[in-house]
Parts: structure tokens; sequence; C-alpha cells
């Protein structure tokens, strides 16, 4: 049966690819707890009187010909 080890070289490249997808995840989990805060914030979202409707901005009058 043939020896299913890896070597030394095999072992240290998967250790580093491990590293940089753990590093990945980590700056990711940042990122959206980042997002989840922005959502979660009062003034992420303004309304006009809390009733959670976005403030629309009025709409300019046409110019009369």
């Amino acid at each position: 049966m043939p020896d299913k080890s890896l070597s030394a070289e095999q072992l240290a490249h998967f250790d580093k690819r491990l590293d940089r997808i753990a590093a990945r995840y980590e700056q990711l989990e940042q990122e959206l707890d980042a997002l989840e805060c922005r959502m979660i914030e009062p003034h992420a979202t303004p309304t006009n009187d809390g009733d959670n409707q976005p403030i629309t901005t009025p709409r300019r009058r046409p110019k009369p010909r």
C-alpha cells in the first residue's frame, strides 16, 4: 500500500493557504459586523416623523412655458 503522508513542503504549503483563508475570513467577518452596525444605527435610515418611511426630496416644479 502506498504511503499517503504529505511531505514537509506540502504541509507548509497547505499551512500557508489555511492562514490566508483564516485571515480573509476574519476580514469578511469584520466587514459584515460593520455593515450590520450601519443597518442598526438610527441615523442610517433617516425618516420624516419616525414612521420608517425614508425622507424624499421634493420635486422641482416645472417651469411655466
